[in-house]
């Protein structure tokens, strides 16, 4: 059954033959490009990294995250067709609070959540790339703010003259 839930990419809450749930996660690496016409390694790469750090904190004996069970080739997700990344994790139930639900107790639990994550060991440290920080296709932004043109590959935006001014 499809779960529209979370950010980014697609939820699946299956069942299997035995009666056990998962929650499968499928990513469109097009959405995962930094620049225009980045190849769609680049971005399976990032998240294969993100997800093979999460697997490495679970190793280390970090509890706190859920982590993706082995794709047949070893990893944390595997390709789906030509441009997805599919990945599946035990089903783990809980509920969702809104901002002003949270008292100090959730928040303090959130914040040692944070820090049981962001402490990791240092075989840990070593799977996680860092942020870049960069702004996913700023590049085609960039191209249509400053006027140079279209953002797709491929397409070249007509280059308007303005009417010379011309007293009478």
């Amino acid at each position: 059954m499809y779960r529209p839930v979370g950010f980014g990419s697609h939820h699946w809450e299956l069942l299997d033959t035995d009666g056990v749930r998962w929650f499968v996660t499928v990513d469109d690496l097009r959405t995962r490009r930094l620049v225009t016409g980045e190849l769609l390694t680049a971005g399976y790469g990032r998240l294969r990294a993100s997800l093979a750090a999460a697997q490495a904190l679970r190793t280390a004996g970090r509890d706190v995250v859920v982590v993706p069970l082995p794709a047949h080739n070893g990893g944390p997700l595997m390709p789906l067709a030509d441009c997805f990344a599919a990945s599946v994790y035990p089903f783990v139930g809980g509920e969702s609070y809104d901002g002003d639900d949270y008292t100090l107790e959730h928040r303090r639990a959130v914040l040692d959540l944070l820090i049981a994550v962001h402490t990791g060991p240092p075989e840990v440290c070593d799977q996680a790339r860092p942020d870049d920080y960069a702004i996913p296709f700023r590049d085609a932004v960039t191209v249509l703010t400053d006027g140079r043109g279209d953002p797709r590959p491929g397409t070249v935006r007509p280059t308007r003259r303005r009417a010379a001014h011309h007293p009478r």
